[in-house]
């Protein structure tokens, strides 16, 4: 299996910004920490979905990006941006431990 072989989508990579106060009142905004990255995006469905509520009843989709020394800092803090939509990153993964692919089990905000 070619885990990027269909890397048709363009996504952001961002990091929360907060800016101000210590008790909560501050702002917060989202950085670009990089931007255009050729991703895959799938839902999950059927029986991958059953499993992955198993394990955390939010995953909705699985995002992979060619592996980067950069890309493989991005932690569960950080979230993906396509579009209009965001995932939040709630897992990431580095196929087989080869360097090739990261992969990213995410839930789409509303």
């Amino acid at each position: 299996m070619r885990p990027c072989r269909s890397r048709r989508h363009r996504v952001t990579f961002e990091r929360e910004n907060r800016q101000g106060g210590d008790f909560g009142d501050g702002t917060v905004s989202w950085d670009a920490i990089e931007k255009n990255v050729p991703a895959s995006i799938k839902p999950l469905t059927g029986r991958e979905l059953i499993v992955a509520q198993q394990v955390q009843s939010q995953l909705t989709h699985r995002i992979t990006i060619r592996w980067s020394e950069a890309m493989a800092k991005v932690t569960t803090k950080d979230r993906i941006k396509y579009g209009d939509r965001v995932f939040n990153i709630i897992s990431r993964a580095n196929v087989d431990e080869r360097n090739i692919a990261l992969e990213f089990m995410c839930t789409e905000q509303t």
